[in-house]
């Protein structure tokens, strides 16, 4: 990121943490009784995605997700409504900022679903945290998101996680000896997960030969590509969101990489193959769900998303559906114990506690940093989408 916004951003953080310091989560409590969970009333909850702008389709399948959730149950846990409020923050991250203060100062939210990616839900959750309102990013990777944090919680495994995964598959499956790395140095997720495929490559006994950056926005990655061509790496692993990828995907093949092609959940998208076209086919990416894995709650998720949506749902829009009923969920458990499902901290309680949670991207239990640990599975760029490879445990 640029110096002179690092620094509008720092400000505009600062002064919403400050704001935020008097805000607080809300909803109306209930009406009579005991302030126990019986007595029915609202719960607001906020939404927040980046429904315009670079990663849009990404906002739109996670929303999508997270709304079929709600509607399935009717909007209500209990006695309670649960009204959704959903707000763009354009993949921004000023913008989240200001949207994020808004859901909790105007609109009195107890917990925030949001947002897609790592440099957006970052910044948010700090805001978040300093106001003492349950945060759950269903697709955010980035390590940093969720240690030291009570509120922050996340429904996607870690970018450390992804990295070690490619890293494994590329050494055991693939019989890689070389790697390079093209990454974008203004985007925490794709460092992130540029570093731990680094570490754990060099770890399993291959060599890194090459590492290149871009910045957000590049179009032209021609001299990196060229620069890493040169070393004749087995595979190039490209830790970004499809749009980057698949022009990075054309380039490469243009300057002779010759590399198999590997890459993270943010791949999971079929314009990646609009951008990519042959160049994208026969890589290997990480992703948290695939829609032929054969469990009840993927089934039941897959035809009912169909359903309403008409197309088959991407890993964003399962990892959403997931956030959305672990929040319910909770709610849920917060309410059978007599408890107040209006106040963020008893949600926080219950949703530490969850063990077991059987979702659609895997039975979930939350680490000590409110990590959900849970297997990944590896897919296939093929002409005919995405294909199931192997499933990949914690180690």
């Amino acid at each position: 990121m640029h110096w002179a916004r690092r620094a509008a951003l720092a400000a505009l953080l600062a002064g919403s943490l400050a704001l935020a310091a008097c805000g607080g989560g809300g909803g109306s409590a209930p009406t009579s009784g005991d302030g126990g969970g019986s007595q029915g009333g609202t719960i607001k909850v906020g939404l927040l995605m980046p429904l315009t702008g670079q990663i849009s389709q990404f906002g739109e399948q996670t929303s999508n997700g997270v709304k079929l959730a709600f509607q399935q149950k009717g909007s209500k846990v209990g006695n309670y409504t649960i009204d959704v409020v959903t707000e763009d923050d354009k993949n921004d991250e000023a913008e989240a900022v200001q949207r994020v203060q808004k859901l909790i100062t105007e609109d009195q939210v107890v917990a925030v679903i949001g947002s897609v990616s790592s440099r957006i839900s970052i910044p948010v959750s700090e805001v978040l945290e300093q106001a003492s309102v349950v945060h759950i990013s269903p697709t955010s990777t980035a390590d940093a998101l969720t240690p030291g944090k009570e509120f922050v919680f996340r429904a996607c495994f870690y970018d450390s996680f992804q990295g070690r995964v490619m890293a494994r598959f590329a050494r055991e499956h693939l019989n890689a000896q070389t790697a390079a790395i093209l990454y974008d140095i203004t985007n925490p997720y794709s460092e992130g997960l540029y570093k731990s495929f680094e570490a754990a490559f060099k770890e399993l006994g291959g060599q890194v030969v090459k590492v290149e950056s871009y910045q957000k926005g590049d179009q032209e990655f021609r001299a990196q590509l060229t620069s890493i061509a040169s070393t004749h790496p087995d595979v190039l692993f490209l830790p970004d969101y499809y749009n980057p990828v698949g022009l990075i995907a054309q380039q490469a093949r243009q300057v002779g990489v010759e590399a198999t092609l590997l890459g993270a959940d943010g791949w999971d998208d079929s314009q990646v193959y609009e951008l990519g076209g042959d160049a994208i086919l026969n890589g290997y990416f990480s992703n948290h769900y695939s829609i032929e894995q054969d469990n009840p709650e993927s089934k039941a998720f897959v035809e009912a998303y169909r359903q309403e949506y008409g197309q088959d749902p991407s890993a964003l829009a399962a990892l959403g559906y997931d956030a959305a009923n672990l929040l319910m969920d909770a709610i849920q458990r917060v309410i059978d114990g007599g408890g107040d499902p209006t106040d963020p901290r008893q949600i926080r309680d219950a949703l530490e506690k969850t063990e077991g949670f059987k979702g659609v991207t895997g039975t979930i239990t939350f680490d000590e940093n409110h990590n959900p640990v849970k297997d990944a599975v590896v897919l296939q760029t093929t002409q005919d989408g995405h294909k199931y490879v192997t499933t990949v445990s914690p180690q």
